[in-house]
């Protein structure tokens, strides 16, 4: 079966339209709190999943998916909601409060970065893309009091949330 140039074209017109639609991102919600709740509802519905991971992971090095939520969150977040978040059931959730908190109100994670430390519940966790290890939320709690920029592919220097000679070994 032979195509003419104006049949081609004629099926191009037809299926482009609903093939650019499909790489168009969703309508955002408009305000911070709409914004925050999508984002806080999306990370909820795959906290099963999720790996705690860094701007540089996937493909290309990539942003992973809890960075790319964790950042939202951040961004649209108050210090009630990071708080709920750190408060939940799940550790991923969890981590992800810990992970705004650090970013968005590092004076304020200390007290609650210091009282996660003892906890053993693990998760997977993978900052660089290069390697997925089991840690504890309390090493989590540790290495974000050491680094609040811990999941930030590349950089070179850490932003500390404590003075360095309060720092504990993050092995």
């Amino acid at each position: 079966m032979r195509f003419t140039l104006a049949a081609s074209l004629t099926l191009a017109l037809l299926v482009a339209p609903g093939a650019l639609a499909q790489d168009r991102p969703p309508v955002e919600a408009r305000t911070p709190a709409e914004r925050f709740a999508a984002a806080r509802q999306e990370l909820l519905a795959s906290a099963a999943d999720l790996t705690v991971d860094g701007s540089t992971v996937g493909r290309g090095a990539q942003p992973g998916r809890f960075y790319t939520l964790v950042r939202e969150l951040t961004r649209t977040g108050r210090k009630e909601d990071f708080l709920a978040l750190v408060e939940h059931e799940q550790v991923v959730v969890r981590a992800a409060g810990m992970v705004c908190l650090a970013q968005r109100l590092p004076e304020e994670a200390v007290p609650v970065l210091r009282a996660r430390q003892d906890s053993q519940a693990k998760l997977l966790f993978n900052p660089n893309g290069c390697t997925v290890e089991e840690i504890t939320e309390g090493e989590l709690a540790t290495k974000l009091l050491n680094d609040a920029d811990l999941l930030e592919g590349g950089h070179t220097k850490p932003r500390p949330l404590i003075p360095v000679g309060e720092q504990e070994k993050d092995d």
